[in-house]
């Protein structure tokens, strides 16, 4: 029976048998790695003045084919990559996409079934980068795989609804699907015209959380078109289609006042006061300055500061702010009206 002595040395020596091998691994894998980096760049090197020259002319040489060389393609690629990013033009553009299209998709898919959730992002902003809409049925099936990323979900998503998909709507709407607002106003952004108008009239059947980010997404682009509808939606029950249809309203430049806004500013809730202040600043109507000046004493700052500064922007604003920062009875009021006329100063001073 081995002593203690004798087990620790045992244990001792295998331990160091162990990170020998380790060591010995780590040395030939970086060595092969390195010959690999070697042969890619010699590729690179071999094929820049060929790719350019597709790329001027759009005549594509036999030099240009991988010939099932999985280096040469991942080279080419690279050189691709490279050319998108520093040559702009419709002409430039459609050469690459044609290019990656006939030799990077075989490639691309088998990469896109990988076990590695590294190699399979990768190739997903490959597509996206060379914009291959060939690939969306693969991508389709990659959305209803369960191994299937959230982050991965939210990039394939932003593609299918580029490439204007009829699978869409029933893809983004599957329950458990784990998106955030900002992912979810990138899909919506993405759309194509036809596609996000199926979504606008579909509106009242969308999720609360899709519903939100739809209209956020029409605010920041400005489609002026849903402008009728936006006015509707900022007078339904529930209060978040409110504030966001009002902050939709505030980037629009075909909203004519009127004094049914002035009730959001009445509002309980202090985010549709301080959405409605930030409305009255698009429409600088003296219909909305004493709603403005009354706001200046909102008991939460966000409010008081939004009023401040849309009243500022006012043509008679800074008038009404110095008054309200002289006489006002509210401390909260003459305060705030105080801190925007110091941050306009110099303006004050050349007026």
């Amino acid at each position: 029976m081995l002593q203690p002595i004798q087990m620790l040395m045992l244990l001792s020596a295998s331990l160091f048998v162990l990170l020998m091998l380790t060591l010995v691994y780590l040395i030939l894998r970086k060595s092969a790695d390195n010959r690999i980096s070697r042969i890619r760049s010699a590729y690179m090197e071999q094929q820049q003045k060929h790719v350019y020259d597709y790329l001027l002319t759009g005549e594509e040489t036999r030099s240009l084919l991988p010939h099932g060389n999985k280096l040469k393609a991942e080279a080419l690629e690279q050189l691709l990559l490279h050319c998108a990013g520093l040559f702009k033009g419709e002409d430039m553009e459609a050469r690459i996409r044609s290019y990656a299209s006939k030799n990077l998709t075989d490639m691309y898919k088998g990469l896109l079934a990988s076990r590695s959730w590294s190699s399979r992002m990768n190739t997903l902003y490959r597509v996206d980068k060379f914009d291959m809409s060939h690939l969306a049925a693969e991508l389709e099936e990659a959305a209803r795989n369960r191994r299937t990323t959230p982050e991965e979900l939210a990039l394939i998503y932003k593609l299918l609804a580029r490439w204007g998909r009829a699978a869409v709507p029933d893809l983004l709407l599957r329950p458990g699907n784990a998106l955030s607002d900002y992912q979810r106003r990138i899909i919506f952004s993405a759309m194509t015209p036809e596609l996000f108008e199926h979504f606008v009239v579909r509106m009242h059947r969308l999720p609360a959380d899709w519903r939100y980010s739809l209209i956020d997404v029409i605010g920041i682009h400005r489609k002026s078109e849903y402008t009728a509808g936006l006015q509707k939606l900022a007078d339904e029950q529930d209060i978040e289609l409110r504030i966001r249809a009002l902050k939709a309203l505030s980037f629009m430049d075909n909203v004519l006042p009127g004094e049914q806004y002035i009730l959001h500013a009445r509002s309980d809730a202090w985010q549709e006061r301080m959405m409605a202040a930030k409305l009255f600043a698009s429409f600088r109507s003296g219909l909305y300055t004493d709603e403005l000046v009354r706001l200046l004493g909102d008991p939460v700052w966000f409010v008081r500061s939004q009023a401040a500064q849309s009243l500022f922007s006012f043509p008679q604003g800074i008038a009404r702010l110095q008054e309200a920062a002289a006489t006002s009875e509210d401390l909260y009021a003459r305060e705030m009206a105080a801190e925007w006329l110091e941050k306009g100063g110099a303006k004050v001073d050349a007026e």
